[in-house]
């Protein structure tokens, strides 16, 4: 599995049209604007996943696929890492759906 087929399980066809297109034009979302309790979609470099800000220090926890291990990771991130590029806000209540392996 690749991370964009991991990212898949969770986003809506329509909306990975919405993501491909923002990416392919660097069309990203104002950091400043990024708020707690809210579900990204974030790349960094050539790796895409889904990311929320935890804490008052601009901490995103990620869920992402890493396709050398064929695993599930969690990473925190720093929101104002320059290598990391919020692409899309997930609308709705919650994702399509949480996976939890």
């Amino acid at each position: 599995m690749t991370c964009v087929e991991y990212l898949q399980n969770f986003i809506k066809s329509s909306e990975l049209k919405v993501i491909d297109n923002n990416i392919t034009n660097f069309n990203y979302i104002d950091k400043q604007s990024v708020t707690k309790n809210k579900k990204y979609v974030f790349i960094q470099s050539k790796h895409i996943g889904v990311c929320e800000l935890i804490d008052e220090y601009f901490t995103l926890k990620t869920d992402e696929w890493d396709g050398i291990t064929d695993k599930k990771v969690t990473r925190n991130l720093s929101l104002f890492d320059d290598s990391v590029k919020i692409v899309y806000e997930i609308k709705g209540k919650e994702l399509k759906n949480e996976r939890k392996d």
